[in-house]
Parts: structure tokens; sequence; C-alpha cells
């Protein structure tokens, strides 16, 4: 394959110069503090969120939400304690018994270990760690009266454009024992019931094969089965199927595919929007048309940093129905018969192909390192040296997502024809420095970059006619996308796989669909973290309506939104500042008037029948001068404090009572 295994054994000087770390073990998390700036990983951060059976649970669950019809391809599955008085309501009678069986899985298990079937609540109520319960699908599609499953291969390649590929083949992983369906004598039965490859083998029936084919044997190859179930039910239900199986594929992945973006991004120092990157070495040409590489990181390293290998397992009904099972992302790559090692080696050397990778990797790094610490002191890279590097190397690693080769050849073609034999040597020379270089000829020839990438798009173009690769498959419609070109040509054109998303062929008219799920995951993640990160007053519906500041996500401040102490309050962030309101005292009405002249005049403030004859009633003379006068002083200060007292009229009567004795 062209490649060197460097061991754990070797010295850390061979290991940090290798361009792949292959890891089969778990976890897989603390690689990803170790890897070096030249080097990729067979994993993506964040894929243990599918590959975790309670996290896959969830985020399928999640997806339903939106896509009910389109998600219905999962048994029903409950969280072991979490649900447990949702599937006691659901599934059990008041005895605790279920005419449904479950088939129960731990949550990080593998190869068989701790899965079981149950009928009994008590069951699943003694269990001591996270597990899964699953409805166990009861009329499996049978090869030889055996219960199987499919063991599928898809290759993730980016996840920024995402891009995955379905192996077109792959391994049927039959049962030791005829299927019968379960009852309490055969529950435990594990080789009639469970199609893992590591408990059949131990079975006394167990049939192994030395036919590369995959034409018998307890384990087959999926080419084989395709070919059968054409012969038994026709060759479209076989088609239908697997792209049935495809589609699984790709809905599943979208469900985190948000998760992947940001957490790899967060891994590997990578910005969601590039913004910077101009500083960051983004090439001349990228700056000439006013776009940014988002898969591209800050060490000059082409490609993606990540790719994985995921082994999904699907089981089909009686009615010809996939369902997912399981995602692995450490499938086994044991060669343990000539069917593994045909199916399994094609995965793997087909996967390494489209790896950008090149043994100059590391000194790249290390000259754009020098040239940047250079460049930070204000000094001349004219004098800067350069590693010799073989030429077939420099062909496949001097462009970043536009081939600088073929923008060098184009110039020539143009201006200097006699010096195309000289293309070689002088990317050779200027190895490392291939942006200065593109800049410096086409300012000699006076040619717009703009012009030569407008014919390299419609070269392009002229590939999608026959739906190799589509413009609004590509996370931009600015750019054409040279690594999935590549891809396709390697994978698709050349190898075993498909390209499964974006869709493309007959497939093509997908993509609308999985775009909108894209967007429901996308807005499902930003709600999470805006959970998970933001103060809770934000978060509640009535005071979020008084708020006139942007709600910063992850602690961080957007050019648009307030500084952090204008949303938080010191020393709790789950408190909102309340402002302090100045309660404003309006002038008096007409009425109130009136009742402080009624007062005024010595009467009740409800007695309305006032008139000039009985000022001197007897209700008069038993009222205090003095109380009256207390009285019209307090309201006389009322009054005074209002925000408009020349508003009020008020004249204040002095009544003096006269007592004469009556004749």
């Amino acid at each position: 394959m062209g490649w060197k295994l460097i061991d754990e054994s070797a010295s850390e000087k061979e290991q940090q110069s290798c361009n792949i770390l292959w890891i089969d073990t778990s976890p897989v998390q603390s690689y990803f503090t170790k890897i070096k700036p030249w080097q990729r990983i067979n994993h993506f951060p964040g894929m243990v969120n599918i590959a975790r059976k309670t996290r896959l649970a969830e985020s399928l669950e999640m997806m339903k939400k939106g896509f009910e019809n389109e998600y219905a391809f999962f048994p029903t599955t409950y969280i072991i304690p979490r649900d447990l008085a949702i599937i006691k309501e659901k599934a059990f009678s008041l005895s605790g018994k279920s005419k449904q069986p479950f088939i129960v899985k731990p949550d990080g298990g593998s190869q068989g270990r701790g899965i079981f079937l149950t009928k009994n609540f008590e069951d699943l109520e003694n269990l001591k760690s996270t597990h899964v319960a699953q409805t166990y699908i009861l009329n499996p599609y049978l090869i030889d009266g055996k219960k199987f499953d499919l063991r599928i291969y898809v290759l993730v390649t980016s996840c920024d454009p995402l891009r995955m590929y379905l192996f077109k083949d792959g391994l049927v992983r039959l049962c030791t024992e005829a299927f019968i369906k379960p009852n309490a004598t055969n529950m435990d039965d594990r080789c009639m019931h469970l199609t893992n490859f590591s408990i059949n083998r131990q079975s006394d029936q167990f049939e192994g094969s030395n036919d590369e084919n995959g034409g018998s044997g307890s384990k087959r190859s999926i080419a084989w089965f395709l070919s059968w179930l054409s012969d038994e039910l026709g060759s479209d239900v076989s088609n239908q199927l697997w792209a049935e199986v495809g589609d699984i594929c790709v809905k599943t992945v979208l469900s985190i595919a948000p998760i992947l973006l940001r957490e790899y991004h967060s891994t590997f120092g990578l910005s969601s929007n590039c913004e910077g990157n101009e500083k960051a070495g983004m090439c001349y040409a990228e700056q000439k048309e006013g776009r940014k590489c988002c898969n591209k990181s800050k060490n000059e390293i082409l490609g993606s940093r990540s790719f994985a290998v995921l082994g999904i397992d699907v089981m089909i009904d009686s009615n010809i129905k996939p369902h997912l099972i399981e995602v692995n992302h450490l499938p086994s790559f044991a060669t343990g018969s000539p069917l593994d090692e045909s199916i399994k080696s094609r995965v793997i050397s087909q996967a390494l192909s489209v790896l950008k990778c090149a043994p100059s990797d590391q000194q790249t790094h290390t000259n754009e390192e020098r040239k940047r610490r250079l460049g930070r002191a204000g000094g001349s890279i004219a004098h800067l040296p350069v590693a010799p590097v073989e030429k077939q190397d420099i062909k496949s690693n001097v462009a970043c997502r536009i081939n600088m080769i073929d923008l060098v050849t184009k110039i020539y073609a143009r201006h200097a024809p006699e010096k195309l034999d000289r293309v070689d040597a002088l990317l050779h020379k200027y190895q490392g420095y291939e942006n200065w270089l593109v800049q410096r000829l086409e300012e000699k020839y006076e040619k717009p970059l703009a012009e030569i990438n407008e014919e390299t798009k419609q070269d392009t173009e002229t590939k999608t006619k026959n739906g190799i690769l589509s413009m609004e498959c590509s996370k931009t419609n600015e750019s054409i996308d040279v690594d999935a070109l590549e891809e396709y040509k390697a994978l698709v054109e050349c190898g075993n796989y498909d390209r499964i998303y974006p869709p493309c062929g007959k497939n093509k008219d997908k993509l609308a669909l999985y775009l909108e799920m894209n967007k429901h995951a996308c807005e499902h993640d930003e709600k999470e973290q805006k959970r998970l990160t933001c103060p809770l007053w934000q978060q509640r519906n009535h005071q979020k309506e008084n708020l006139n500041v942007e709600i910063p996500i992850d602690g961080r401040e957007n050019d648009n939104s307030s500084t952090r102490g204008d949303w938080m309050v010191h020393g709790n962030v789950h408190i909102k500042k309340q402002e302090i309101v100045t309660k404003i005292i309006q002038p008096p009405s007409q009425k109130q008037i009136e009742a402080a002249e009624r007062l005024s005049k010595g009467y009740s403030v409800e007695d309305r029948n006032i008139d000039g004859s009985n000022v001197g009633s007897v209700n008069a003379s038993f009222i205090h001068r003095l109380s009256r006068a207390e009285e019209i002083g307090r309201q006389r200060r009322k009054w005074n404090e209002c925000e408009d007292v020349s508003k009020i009229q008020l004249q204040m009567i002095p009544i003096n009572l006269e007592f004469s004795k009556p004749s």
C-alpha cells in the first residue's frame, strides 16, 4: 500500500514523524491532545455521540421530533434507568410482565457482552449501570432459516463540508441456530437471537469458509446477499434496499453534524467562519477571490485532519425494511478469513488513498512556522533554506483548494509557453512559497488571477454534467470543491465506494431534505449550547422580552453584542439586574379637587349636597378648627408635590362660625 507501519514500541521521534494515527482502541479522546499539526487521525471528535447507544438514541429521537416519518428506521429505545417510569407505563402490565420482548444492551458494551432478552420489568430495575432497552424485531428476514445482520462500512472524509461514502460491499453475519420467536424456553439462547460474530464463532455450529466471494458459511458478503436477494425478489427490491441503507447512514450522521463541526474546530484550532485566515496562511488565490476555506488549518496542512471508517449494523425485517441497530466507530478490522481480508483491505486502502499526506508534511509545517516567526520579527524570507522534496510529492501538496501546478501552467501557457518545461523545477525551488510565486507571476505578466480561476471553474463544471459534482452540494456556491472531485475519482470511479453525501446521480433530489434535517439539528444544537452556557434569566421568555442586548453564546462577545458586564450581574449570573423605577405622581383630577373643596368647607368627602345655604349647618359645628386646619395643611403639602401644581386652583375659604341664641 506504500505505507510504513510505526508501532508504539518505536522511538518518540519516529512516532512524531508519522503522518496518520490509526487508533483501534478506546478511549480515543486522549489521542486528540497528542496529535501533531502535520498528522491526521482516523476518528472525528464528537463521533462518540452516535457510537454510544444512549447518545445515538437521544440524537435520533431529537431528529424524529422534526421528521417523524424519515426517522422511523430504528427500534423504539428506552434509556435505563432514566426512562424506567416511561417504559413501565407503556410496555409493562401491573404484574411487571410485557408481551413485547426487549433486548437490553450496556451503553458502552461491545462484542455482545452484557446483552440479554427480557419480558420482566424487574430485570430492568436491577440494572446497576446505564443500558438501553430496544423493542425486539420479531419478524427478521432469514437466510437458511437463520437471523442475520449487515455490517455496513461508511467512510467520512470531511465534516466541513460533510462528505460521506458508502462501501459497495460488506459483511453478512448469521446466527448459528435456526430462528424461533422468543419464548420462555429460548430467551437465553444467544446464538439464536444475537448476530454478533464474537458470540457465534464460539458455537459448535459455526461454519467457517475459505470462499473469498463470501457465498457460504456463517459470514458472507453483502455483494453475495444483494445478488441472492435479487434472484429471490427481483433487482428492483435489492436496489431499493441498498438505497435505503445509504439513506439511513446519511440521516444518522446528520443528526450530529453540528456537533462534529463544532468539536472538530475546537480540537484542531480552526474557526468556523475562518475569520483571520488571511494572517494564518490563506492561500493567495483565496485572498484574491475573497473566499475563505473553512477546512484549512493554520499549519498549511492540506485536507481534513480527521477521517473515519464507521461500521454501521443494519437488520432487515420480513418486509425488506432496514432497521438501524448500532454504530461502531471502532469496527474490527481483523482478518480471520479470506473474505475478511478481501473486504477490509479494500475498505482501508481506498480510504487511505484519498488522504493528502506526503513525507514532507512535517518539513512543510516547520518551514511555515519559521517563516511566520521570521515575518513577525520583520526579517526577510528570501534566503530561507528549503529541504529538497521529490517532484511527485510537490504535485500532490502545493495547492490549497486550487492546484498550484495548474495555475502556474496556465500563466506560462498564455504568456511564456517556452518555460512550461521549467514548471516542476520552479515549484521545487519555491516549495513552501507557492502563494508568493503565483503573486509574482501575476504581477509580471499582468494577468488577473480571477480570470484564470474562472476558466478552472468552467473546466470543472463540464465534469458535473453527469452528476459527478453538484454545485449546490458544496458548502458555498462560490467555489468548486477540488477535494470532492479528487475523492470522487479515487473512491467512486476507480474504487468500490458510492458517494451518499452530498448526494449525486439519482439521489440528487434528496439534497433539499438533507439540508432541512441539517438545519433542524443545528437549531437544536444551538438551543442546547445556550441552555448550557447562558445565564438562566436569559432563557426565560418573559424576561428575554425586556432584554435589549444580544445573548452571547459560550461566554464569547460578538461584534453586535454588549460586553459581559452589560448582561451579567457580578457575583451571580442567575440574577437579573433590576432597574430602579421612579414613580411619577400625576396631578389631581377634577373629582379629587371637588372632594378637597368639600373638605375645606367642613363637609365629608362623600357629601355631595353642598350649597351656600347650608355652609353653617350642624355638621360643620362638630369639626374643630384645629383638625380642619391640619387636614387642609396635609392636602396642601400633597398638592405641592405634584408635577404641575399650577393646574390646581384651590381657594381656601376661611369659615368663621358664630353661634347665636335662637329667639
